[in-house]
């Protein structure tokens, strides 16, 4: 994410954090039950559901062909599972924007998770003549491709990825992919030898994952194999149980339901949305000299964070993406502390770091920020943008 509407106009919610900080004491006790939580966290989805759904219903008729609104509202309907209403939305994009890449790519996954292979095919090779140093987007040529039944062109599309130079300078995580990828194509193709050589590599460059061990023993099992079969069968039940074991331990921690995972994975997606969409709006309105149509968004999009916290204080990406909000718009800069704080302490990840650094970066305290960016990068220490905005930080405080 970045603060992409820069303004100067402020606004202000004088109840923002007293709201805030009494909503928490709801689910402060550790007495309460599983059960209560689930609840909040679907009332808080649902309700952060219809706040985005008037925002995007909002800002598509103001602004029609706008690519940005486009794709987030198109992203929004993903997430709730109305996949139809985003491939419509898109290809209204799409024609107004033929060249677009980023709406030729969610075309492409969106396409891909409704079953309409060839129409991702389409658009992801769009994408990538547009941007064919973009990486990224063989995997999912190649996801979509093999989906298709087109396995050869697959493989071919897996082996010219691995192959390029840059290849070797991805995260660990994306080259492990590509190789688990390749793999199943190989699979399909009957090739198992290659097949048995891509899960080797996908196994050591990233160890932790058990379905890579599952694919790996039923390639020995082909090749004839079963001493090495059965070795990494039971790698791959050991593994799975360990992860099992964590989940549940995590579950038991949050005081979370493990068959309550749609609304929890709502709740990491809807904030998000909710922030760029609205902040990407107020820029809008304000390039287009409708302050008060700006100020009323602002204030409609914080409202909604406020509502849902108050159902459900415990979820970190609302505070964060409020605090975004606030940061992206130039407004109500003094609570960006206390909500990317919030964020930092409900949960210490690299996205949550990152927000407080900038919100520390916006508060003039260079030595805060050196401290959130540095853990940021820890957490991910892969992660180009974290790496960089340390780096000069760094070469400032110098």
């Amino acid at each position: 994410m970045d603060t992409r509407a820069n303004h100067s106009q402020k606004y202000d919610t004088n109840t923002t954090a007293i709201v805030l900080w009494s909503a928490i004491l709801l689910f402060s006790n550790p007495s309460i039950s599983s059960g209560l939580e689930s609840t909040a966290r679907q009332k808080a989805a649902g309700f952060l559901k219809n706040q985005i759904s008037v925002i995007a219903e909002q800002l598509l008729k103001d602004f029609p062909k706008d690519a940005y609104t486009i794709e987030s509202a198109a992203t929004f309907y993903r997430q709730c599972n109305s996949p139809n209403k985003a491939i419509a939305l898109l290809e209204r994009g799409l024609r107004y924007h033929p060249e677009n890449l980023s709406l030729c790519i969610t075309m492409g996954e969106t396409a891909l998770e409704n079953g309409q292979y060839d129409k991702s095919v389409k658009y992801l090779k769009k994408a990538m003549e547009i941007s064919p140093e973009n990486l990224e987007l063989y995997d999912k040529m190649a996801d979509a491709l093999m989906s298709s039944g087109d396995n050869e062109q697959s493989v071919q599309t897996l082996e010219e990825k691995i192959n390029k130079a840059q290849f070797h300078n991805l995260p660990a995580a994306a080259r492990s992919g590509s190789y688990y990828l390749l793999g199943q194509g190989y699979m399909q193709l009957e090739n198992y030898e290659r097949a048995k050589q891509c899960y080797e590599k996908a196994i050591e460059i990233t160890p932790d994952h058990p379905e890579r061990y599952y694919w790996l023993a039923k390639v020995y099992a082909r090749l004839g194999q079963s001493e090495n079969a059965k070795k990494h069968m039971e790698a791959h039940r050991k593994l799975k149980a360990e992860l099992d074991i964590k989940k549940n331990e995590w579950a038991r921690k949050e005081y979370r339901e493990v068959i309550d995972i749609s609304s929890h994975l709502r709740l990491k997606a809807f904030p998000e949305i909710m922030s760029d969409l609205s902040a990407h709006g107020v820029g809008l309105y304000r390039d287009n000299n409708e302050i008060e149509k700006a100020k009323q968004l602002w204030i409609e999009t914080t409202k909604g964070f406020i509502g849902a916290i108050a159902i459900y204080p415990k979820q970190s990406d609302m505070y964060r993406e409020l605090a975004f909000l606030h940061l992206a718009t130039n407004s109500n800069i003094a609570d960006t502390i206390d909500l990317a704080e919030k964020a930092v302490e409900l949960e210490g990840s690299a996205k949550n770091y990152f927000i407080l650094y900038l919100a520390w970066q916006k508060n003039s305290d260079q030595a805060k920020a050196l401290t959130a960016i540095r853990k940021a990068l820890e957490l991910e220490p892969e992660n180009a943008v974290y790496r960089q905005k340390y780096n000069e930080i760094k070469k400032r405080r110098k």
